[in-house]
This record gives structure tokens, C-alpha cells and sequence, in this order.
């Protein structure tokens, strides 16, 4: 069974159990391309709704709520861990996530991890806090103390801004000058399926992109695409981007 298969039927369960009981069900945490997915999927007596922690979380707990259920943030099972690293400086998302998936975690438990200054927030399935406050005791190679976070300060996301030239605000265009990689190649990583575009899976190289457009890359990143600035004396399109850090 093909993924968009298996995450339909997965909903289509959780949407059948949560209107049999009368009660809220609800997913692992999933990243934005399974979000869209589960949009299109119809489920009578059933109305869908999201949380990740967060206003701002990518990665979120899809519910499944009866009609007539009021969808509330609290009631889904995501909570929040605050890590503290002894020393900080240099430690990076990829070190974070990679002390969790060390304990054995599947990613599906855990939502964003959003880094901060001297520490990082972690959020994650209610089912595994406890176990992650017990167990984690060092993250990318230092010792770190991990604690519930009732009222998490996140910091702002922060972005860089460049400047590209482009032939046109085709995808593969935009990407190969983004990516600094030839059309050919580009045209092969978003016919692969790594490529979507506001959260959508983009396998056409040809998709035009247009002003505030969210383009992200699997390997690479996410950038938003600000739009054509005017072009150069040669003819070809300025256009700027701001890239998630």
C-alpha cells in the first residue's frame, strides 16, 4: 500500500472511531504534505482539525472531532519539552533531533523543535514526554537536562534574504538558481517528489511560482519566493527570496 493510501485509511479509522465513540481521535504528528492530504479526504459525522503546539508549527497532530465537538487546542495530546543543553553554542536542530531518535523515538512522536538561544522546545506526543524527560540526558555530545515547558518562549523565525537572477519565475528555474544546480538536475529533484510548493507536492518543472509562494525542498530547505523585481540589462528577471534558517 502506497503512502497516500495508507495515511487515507489511517484518517478514514480515526474519523470512523472518533463518530462511533463520540469522541475526539487523533494522528501522529504530520508534516505538511500529509496535512494537505488529509484535507481531501471526506469523512461524514467528522470535522478535521490541526494543532502542532504551536500557531506556527509545521509539523502537527491531525483531530478527528465529531460534529458538533468543539475543536479545542487543549484537547490534543501535544505537549512541550524544554532542553538545556550544558553548553549550547554550535548545537543545531539536527542535534536535537538526533538525541531523540537515539532514544529509539519514531519521528512520528515528534512535532517542531524549534531552537533557541540556549536551549530548544521540543514538541511532542503526549504519550512520549515522560519517557524523554527520564531518558535524555545528552544532546550532540553534551550532557542536557529535558523538562516539561508549560509556557514555552519561542523565539522569532528568522530568515536571510538573497537575491537571484533568473530566465523566467518557472520552479526549475527559480530552484537551479537557488540551489546552484543546472536545469537538468533541478528538473530530476522536483520530478522526484521532493519538491512542494505552499505545502502541495510540485512535480511539474514548468509550475509558475508566483509572489509569497512557500517552496520547500526536501535536503535542502524552505525559502519564500518574494517575486520578480524587475529585470537586468540583459534581459533576464531579478527577484529576491528570503530562506529559512
Amino acid at each position: 500500500m502506497d503512502e497516500t493510501k495508507l495515511l487515507t485509511s489511517r484518517i478514514k479509522d480515526l474519523a470512523s472511531a472518533a463518530s462511533k465513540n463520540f469522541y475526539p481521535d487523533f494522528s501522529k504528528f504530520l508534516d505538511m504534505r500529509a496535512q494537505q492530504l488529509v484535507k481531501n479526504i471526506k469523512a461524514e459525522g467528522c470535522v478535521y482539525s490541526a494543532f502542532g503546539g504551536y500557531e506556527e508549527a509545521e509539523r502537527k497532530v491531525m483531530g478527528c472531532f465529531p460534529e458538533g465537538y468543539e475543536p479545542l487546542n487543549e484537547l490534543f495530546p501535544v505537549c512541550c519539552i524544554k532542553i538545556t543543553p550544558s553548553e549550547s553554542e554550535g548545537l543545531t536542530h539536527r542535534d536535537y533531533l538526533g538525541s531523540l531518535t537515539g532514544l529509539g523515538l519514531n519521528r512520528d512522536f515528534i512535532g517542531d523543535i524549534v531552537v533557541g538561544e540556549n536551549c530548544a522546545y521540543v514538541f511532542c506526543a503526549e504519550s512520549v514526554k515522560d519517557f524523554i524527560i527520564l531518558n535524555l540526558k545528552k544532546t550532540g555530545g553534551v550532557s542536557a537536562v529535558a523538562e516539561e515547558c508549560f509556557s514555552p518562549v519561542l523565539p522569532e523565525r528568522s530568515f536571510k534574504r538573497r537575491s537571484v537572477t533568473i530566465a523566467s519565475e518557472r520552479l526549475d528555474c527559480v530552484l537551479s538558481a537557488v540551489i546552484g544546480t543546472s536545469r537538468g538536475k533541478t528538473e530530476e529533484v522536483i520530478k522526484s517528489g521532493r519538491v512542494t510548493v505552499n505545502y502541495t507536492e510540485a512535480l511539474m518543472p514548468a509550475l509558475r511560482l508566483k509572489a509569497a509562494d512557500v517552496v520547500s525542498v526536501r535536503g535542502f530547505g524552505k525559502f519564500i519566493y518574494l517575486g520578480n523585481g524587475g529585470t537586468t540589462k540583459k534581459g533576464r528577471l531579478k527577484a529576491e527570496i528570503d530562506i529559512y534558517e
